[in-house]
């Protein structure tokens, strides 16, 4: 596998799904990839994910990603990133994970890592538990 190729395609897909280039982002994505995320779920297939992810990126104002970390295991890439975002006028800074492999030069797995909020059972949940004082 080339790690340094699946990094690219990962840099390049949030550029390319911004700017609503369907044929960019169908280039890097194989047609019989694997994606998920938290918002869409498991999709799969080239076309899906495109058209997943140009929907997704055109409703932000503002959609940027810093890679923080990477790591390399087998065949897989695994990213660290930081993601700044504006949506509806809301500024947000989030951390996830991505992991990633590929296959003919591009990608084949694509999964995305990060929390949407608190739901609302986890305040209870958290009563119940020993945790740490934070002075």
């Amino acid at each position: 596998m080339d790690h340094t190729q699946a990094l690219q395609h990962f840099i390049a897909h949030l550029d390319l799904s911004r700017t609503r280039d369907r044929v960019g982002l169908r280039a890097i994505y194989h047609d019989e990839v694997s994606y998920y995320d938290p918002i869409g779920g498991k999709l799969a297939g080239g076309d899906a994910v495109v058209d997943y992810l140009i929907s997704l990126c055109s409703r932000f104002e503002v959609l940027e990603l810093d890679v923080v970390n990477i790591w390399l295991h087998n065949e897989q890439t695994v990213v660290e990133w930081l993601q700044r975002s504006e949506l509806d006028g809301v500024q947000k800074t989030q951390r996830g994970m991505t992991v990633l492999a590929t296959s003919d030069g591009r990608l084949i797995e694509h999964r995305d890592f990060f929390t949407l909020g608190r739901p609302p059972w986890a305040d209870e949940l958290r009563s119940h538990l020993v945790l740490p004082v934070v002075g």
